[in-house]
């Protein structure tokens, strides 16, 4: 053993993970790997496999090798993760890479990491602020260290790579730990995908939103029984049922259906948008009722806001509606992860403390290729745009049979990955929220069967935002301000990001979003970190200028 270079590297190494740092010194190094000089004079670990030699760097100029292998297999991804530490030659290139910003080494056996702590200097790569370590990660600690470290709409790709003969030495931990990260992957990935699409829409609405939500906010009422009411097409044949309801439960709903309860004389206590595009004019234009309270996401489109005079808007996940809600005035969370209304109005029911919920419409299936109850919104687009070689029953089934669907139920019911998640969601918010939620009579795709469990008599929380601060102009002015002042962002991104204030940190994470939607927009594009930023950041800064700026 080489003293020197063993206690340097437990330094170095503790830099960055001090537990794994002591959790290797309190271990034997293994007997099963050998460290071999190549031509050059550098130390390649060699595995002794029973009969087997496999030496994880090249034996005549490992250094050299590892250029090769990183030229032939690079592609300009922010963040890598790389399957095998070895001797660490295969890392040095993508140190050096200023177009990476993160690196996260993945690998197995304590007593194998032991033995070459001992023999080769890995310092350079430990110090490195772009490095993160993981030893056998279980799947907690792998999730952890990818949804915290990987930012898609700052770091754009990920690519994975493999030292080739250490992945093959282990193939079965790599190949575990290759599904692992797949499947946090697609979470992480969906996110990305809606901030994407939304992320500047989100800001310009919540932005040009505040203006209105300096009034004051409160549900007028609840009750004791809430009716969560969609636009399936379920909903044709439970009207009559939800009329005898009327009287003893608060109806939620969607703005999908808003306008067919109406013309089927049922008054929604409170309607539930959480939308954020313009497509949502089409469900309310020319509504009837705008006094109607309406319930919606401080992200939705300021329309709404002109429209409605009773309105009560709260916050989801996005990070400028968490930061206005901690910073200028309390609005309530509601969860909107399972990205459809339904969800949003079971969540805002369960926030109220109403826990005996029936669901209307809430289909999250196709009967027979019907996507919603006939004269919804749909149905009155396709027959304004009907002609006589394509009727709107044609172009309901053309919608339908085009969204990827298969059947589920020899009733002619049929579903998509879309419905299939939104189905899944809202079992685990009826599951975290232990609520009794039962279904209409002739609900077609039925998430749980009705729960037989005594009805809590407790109180309901006040559904309300708290008193405005400052006044929205400066508190945007302020915002703006911070936002402007931000140091300009460096490579790596995460020493410029350690080294920011909490409150830089912070401001930063609000646009986001938008920093994700211009990844999207410039996708073709090898745009760094800091230029993606410094872009994104313009971009917000006019978006609050041109608010500040009119009447």
């Amino acid at each position: 053993m080489n003293d020197l270079i063993y206690k340097k590297n437990l330094l170095s190494l503790a830099s960055i993970d001090p537990e794994l740092s002591f959790e290797i010194s309190m271990t034997e190094p293994s007997e099963q790997l050998l460290i071999k000089t190549a031509k050059d004079g550098n130390s390649v670990p060699v595995i002794l496999d029973n009969d087997v030699v496999i030496q994880l760097h090249s034996l005549f100029n490992p250094s050299s090798e590892a250029e090769k292998l990183y030229e032939a297999g690079k592609n300009n991804s922010s963040f890598v993760i790389i399957f095998g530490l070895g001797g660490g030659y295969h890392i040095i290139p993508y140190i050096r890479d200023p177009s990476v910003e993160n690196i996260l080494i993945i690998d197995t056996d304590k007593k194998y990491l032991r033995k070459i702590l001992e023999e080769i200097n890995l310092t350079q790569i430990f110090t490195s602020q772009k490095i993160n370590l993981l030893i056998d990660p279980d799947t907690a600690g792998l999730e952890k260290a990818i949804i915290e470290k990987y930012l898609p709409s700052v770091h754009g790709n990920l690519s994975i790579y493999q030292l080739k003969n250490r992945y093959s030495s282990k193939s079965s931990f790599f190949l575990y730990i290759s599904d692992q990260i797949a499947g946090i992957l697609d979470k992480v990935t969906s996110d990305f995908t809606s901030q994407a699409y939304f992320g500047k829409r989100w800001f310009k609405n919540i932005i040009s939103n505040m203006k209105y939500a300096e009034d004051q906010q409160i549900l007028p009422y609840v009750k004791k029984k809430a009716a969560i009411v969609g636009a399936g097409p379920s909903l044709e044949l439970q009207i009559d049922h939800l009329k005898k309801s009327i009287d003893d439960t608060m109806i939620l709903a969607s703005d999908t259906c808003a306008q067919y309860l109406i013309a089927n004389n049922i008054i929604p206590d409170y309607i539930v948008s959480i939308d954020c595009q313009h497509i949502t004019y089409n469900h309310l234009i020319g509504f009837s009722s705008y006094n109607i309270p309406i319930i919606m996401d401080l992200g939705s489109p300021v329309f709404l806001s002109r429209l409605f005079s009773n309105r009560v808007y709260f916050t989801s996940g996005n990070p400028l509606s968490r930061l206005i809600a901690s910073s200028w005035r309390y609005f309530q969370y509601i969860d909107t992860a399972g990205g459809n209304v339904g969800y949003a109005s079971l969540s805002a029911a369960a926030s109220i403390g109403i826990d005996d919920i029936t669901l209307y419409g809430i289909d999250y299936s196709y009967s027979k290729y019907k996507p919603y109850a006939k004269d919804t919104f749909l149905y009155k687009y396709f027959r304004k745009n009907a002609f006589k070689l394509n009727s709107d029953e044609n172009s309901i089934y053309s919608f339908s049979s085009g969204s990827g669907l298969y059947e589920i139920d020899k009733k002619g019911l049929f579903s998509n990955k879309r419905m299939d998640s939104y189905h899944d969601s809202m079992i685990s918010l009826i599951n975290k929220n232990n609520l009794n939620v039962k279904y209409a009579p002739f609900s077609h795709r039925k998430i749980i069967s009705n729960i037989n469990k005594a009805v809590s008599d407790k109180n309901y929380n006040l559904f309300a935002s708290g008193r405005p601060l400052i006044s929205w102009k400066d508190f945007l002015t302020d915002y703006y301000e911070m936002l402007f002042s931000l140091p300009g962002p460096e490579s790596p991104f995460n020493r410029y990001f350690g080294n920011l204030s909490k409150k830089e940190r912070e401001i930063w994470t609000t646009i986001y979003p938008v920093c994700a939607s211009f990844r999207k927009d410039f996708r073709e594009n090898n745009i760094s970190t800091p230029d993606i930023l410094m872009m994104t950041r313009q971009w917000c800064l006019e978006i609050i200028e041109k608010t500040l700026s009119s009447k």
